[in-house]
């Protein structure tokens, strides 16, 4: 999913290891869909060092959605794979 996003919030990112034993930088950060207040919202992973973005920053993401069962349960993840801030100069 591609689409243009309004940040409502981004956690402060934390230190993870990767099974191969180095470390990443992970943060969760929730997105809304420009429209309404009532548009969509999503709380999406941001791997590595990828900035800080605060609340009414507008960006263009790609998300990819994944779902998996364990334990008799499903779990989707949400990932953003591409992220860019658009600067109030910039937008329209």
């Amino acid at each position: 999913m591609k689409e243009l996003f309004k940040v409502i919030s981004q956690s402060e990112p934390t230190t993870i290891r990767k099974q191969d034993g180095s470390q990443i930088h992970k943060s969760i950060i929730v997105l809304q869909e420009i429209g309404s207040q009532y548009e969509d919202t999503f709380a999406a992973t941001l791997l590595g060092n990828q900035g800080k973005y605060s609340k009414g920053d507008l960006v263009y993401c790609a998300l990819r959605f994944n779902a998996r069962e364990y334990n008799d349960s499903i779990y989707q993840d949400v990932v953003i794979k591409d992220i860019v801030k658009f600067h109030s100069t910039n937008v329209f």
